[in-house]
């Protein structure tokens, strides 16, 4: 009686929201190339537990405000970026943050190079944020000391990873206190102008946590063992640390925090007319909305038939939809445990 009862339960809380729904695709079945899903509810953000600052600020989920202050995205900090309408992920624009230094001096405490924003968090001291994030390196060498993109103004923060071979570095840094780990970027060596969908769990109350997804995959989970203030979320180039000349632009959008895991859509490809079976690849992300997604194609090794689905925001599973044309009923959604690796250095 009682399984009977959670599933019934289960049954009318798919039901309550209406899952996401593909109905077509354009574009051409390859690896690297553009492929655009089309339907409905392929988003479905749930802002139920996002943090009341969206409630004051209407306009600053995304950044679509005239600009960042309009927003209330200085508030804290020097106000260092900008609204960019030429290259989004979500929306019609994201925010840019750049840094083009020469030294001397270098870019180092006590005078670091900087472009960033804030803003203060209502969320308690048990806060997940996500973000879409992206990099390019303009010029020069990219940071060889520190390069942070999240901070809480007191012991964590997320760096994207230093390198001191003037290349794109291939591994996030997340510090909690005077510790820090470093973990291999899932994706390989970081690619310019190509959106990570970034979540992160900051849990200061007992049993503390740091926890950490690239690309679906976590990279960390561990007490940071130090009990913090998360009062204020910094984004952007919080400060770099770089001994060589620099010109580089950091991008974010979609940015969100709040009490709850927050996640974005996922697309994949597979070998099996089944949401989840068969062989399964994540997709590159270009541009999402709820009525169509764009990816870059990545496919399963060992040839078709392929179909693809979506995963929204709540995680629930589309209907698997046929690349060859059509479609073929739908899945509910697992959530699976992701294996953590730490980078060894």
């Amino acid at each position: 009686m009682i399984i009977q009862i959670i599933l019934i339960f289960l049954l009318f809380s798919h039901a309550a929201q209406a899952a996401p729904t593909i109905s077509g695709s354009s574009g051409s079945v390859t690896n690297g190339s553009a492929l655009t899903i089309s339907g409905s509810n392929l988003i479905a953000w749930d802002k139920t537990n996002w943090d009341s600052y969206f409630t004051t600020n209407a306009n600053s989920f995304s950044f679509e405000g005239s600009n960042p202050s309009a927003d209330g995205y200085c508030g804290q900090g020097p106000c260092g970026g900008s609204y960019d309408s030429t290259f989004k992920i979500h929306g019609s624009k994201s925010i840019k943050f750049e840094i083009n230094h020469t030294p001397p001096p270098v870019c180092a405490a006590p005078t670091p190079c900087t472009s960033y924003n804030g803003v203060p968090n209502s969320s308690g001291q048990d806060v997940w944020f996500h973000a879409y994030i992206a990099m390019q390196l303009n010029s020069g060498c990219w940071p060889d000391s520190f390069l942070k993109q999240f901070y809480d103004l007191n012991n964590y923060y997320v760096d994207l990873g230093w390198d001191a071979t003037c290349t794109y570095s291939d591994y996030w840094s997340f510090k909690y206190g005077n510790p820090h780990s470093e973990v291999n970027n899932p994706t390989g060596q970081f690619q310019p102008q190509r959106w990570y969908d970034f979540m992160g769990h900051w849990k200061s109350s007992s049993p503390r946590l740091n926890e950490y997804w690239v690309e679906g995959q976590q990279l960390l989970s561990l007490d940071p063992g130090i009990t913090d203030s998360i009062n204020t979320i910094l984004i952007g180039m919080v400060n770099i640390g770089a001994s060589q000349a620099v010109d580089i632009t950091t991008w974010m959008d979609a940015f969100s925090w709040g009490s709850t895991q927050i996640y974005g859509p996922t697309v994949e490809i597979n070998t099996s007319s089944i949401c989840g079976a068969g062989t399964v690849v994540r997709q590159e992300l270009t541009n999402i909305s709820d009525s169509a997604i764009a990816i870059k194609v990545s496919l399963p090794a060992g040839g078709g038939p392929y179909w693809t689905c979506v995963k929204d925001s709540n995680q629930v599973y589309s209907n698997a939809f046929s690349l060859s044309g059509g479609s073929s009923g739908g899945a509910l959604s697992v959530r699976g445990a992701r294996m953590k690796g730490l980078r060894g250095r």
